[in-house]
């Protein structure tokens, strides 16, 4: 006779968190850089807009088409 596959007890909670499907693949070099250039970006835009008046920010809006 074959040998008869032994069923595992656990908790489906553990079997999904080791599925291959949920490993996170590291991210390369160049996206990581395309993300932090990014993320500059936004700190960046975070720092300059509070030191525009709003005016100056509606005329900007008013413009925009």
């Amino acid at each position: 006779m074959g040998m008869v596959p032994v069923a595992r007890n656990e908790p489906m909670s553990e079997i999904i968190i080791d599925s291959p499907s949920n490993r996170a693949t590291p991210l390369s070099i160049d996206v990581r850089i395309l993300l932090l250039f990014c993320l500059f970006g936004l700190a960046i835009s975070a720092a300059i807009l509070p030191l525009f008046t709003p005016d100056d920010v509606s005329w900007v809006v008013s413009h925009i088409e």
